[in-house]
């Protein structure tokens, strides 16, 4: 697993805007909620190109206050947060950094979490859903992904909304974590990356 100061290290690969904005028209298209952005001036340029249903969520590193209030401002209306209990630069928690942009924002958050300790946390410290994003991507083992037994576990304990995250490739896994509590399923690299959709159907025939 990667350590928070690895991630913080990490580069970041970002698509065209032209592609992006494609991508985001056709997922509106067929029904998809919302669609996550990973960079600031990416928000700003597609909040102008948002369908009616899309909550222009963003999920790109946020570790400081500052982060959340510039991509408010770029038109975010919910922030994805890292919500486990990982310290930030600085070595500040989870419970400060919300207070600090409460002083500041009242912008939905999405708190990403890694366990049903960290999702029941962040609903007592006012996050407004949890997302399984980071299960499997902090030092807590897991059986694989999707983690379906997470989502329902969670579900179970939590009044906010959930939103199943990580893994999710196979539709019949998407069904089983909507049976689990799910209120929606984020999918990523599944629907959105040409090359590993390719390689996957070759795989199958090769």
């Amino acid at each position: 697993m990667a350590p928070l100061q690895d991630l913080l290290n990490a580069e970041f690969c970002v698509e065209p805007l032209v592609l992006l904005k494609e991508k985001h028209r056709l997922v509106c298209a067929v029904g998809s909620i919302y669609m996550t952005v990973a960079d600031l001036e990416l928000t700003e340029a597609l909040n102008l190109h948002i369908c009616t249903q899309d909550e222009g969520l963003v999920d790109r590193p946020v570790y400081r206050d500052s982060d959340v209030i510039e991509l408010e401002k770029a038109g975010a209306s919910i922030v994805a947060i890292d919500a486990t209990g990982r310290l930030r630069p600085g070595g500040q928690n989870l419970a400060d950094f919300i207070a600090q942009v409460r002083l500041e924002s009242n912008v939905l958050i999405l708190a990403d979490v890694d366990s049903v300790e960290s999702a029941l946390a962040a609903e007592e410290l006012g996050c407004d859903a949890v997302a399984t994003t980071l299960s499997g991507y902090t030092d807590i083992p897991i059986k694989g992904l999707p983690n379906i037994d997470l989502i329902a576990e969670i579900s179970q304990r939590v009044k906010v909304p959930v939103i199943a995250e990580g893994g999710f490739s196979q539709p019949a896994s998407v069904a089983e974590a909507f049976t689990a509590g799910a209120l929606s399923v984020c999918i990523g690299t599944a629907i959105t990356n040409p090359y590993l959709l390719t390689k996957h159907f070759l795989a199958a025939i090769n």
